[in-house]
């Protein structure tokens, strides 16, 4: 947080999204597809980090 206490734009875009509740439906309708795309087999393994023996998340997060 800044100094004046107010988070900055970035910070309250992110925040706007997590809260915005007409995002709800699409997001459970495109669940079980992203699942059964990436959450199991090969591309689960590569995107959990399996390989690295680390999540990639933080991985990709820092180096982007």
């Amino acid at each position: 947080m800044n100094p004046i206490g107010r988070p900055p734009a970035l910070v309250r875009a992110t925040l706007g999204l997590e809260d915005a509740t007409a995002l709800d439906g699409p997001v459970r309708t495109l669940e079980p597809h992203i699942r059964a795309w990436f959450g199991t087999g090969t591309r689960g393994s590569v995107l959990r980090g399996d390989w690295l023996g680390h999540a990639v998340h933080p991985v990709l997060t820092d180096a982007v």
